[in-house]
């Protein structure tokens, strides 16, 4: 079984279903990458629209 380094398991020597919490470390590990995802994301649609209303106005629509 492989463990990620943050696992307290292995800061106690211990490994075992009560003790292992890999799955709940890769859980929030995915949950901050979509955050991190998402955030990208929502900034990236916010440049496309400063650039369109610029666009737009700089035609005079």
């Amino acid at each position: 079984m492989t463990h990620d380094p943050r696992c307290p398991a292995l800061r106690y020597a211990v490994l075992g279903e009560r003790v292992c919490a890999c799955h709940i470390i890769a859980e929030i590990c995915e949950e901050e990458a979509n955050a991190k995802r998402d955030e990208l994301l929502r900034e990236g649609e916010e440049r496309m629209l400063r650039w369109a209303i610029k666009t737009v106005e700089s035609i005079g629509l």
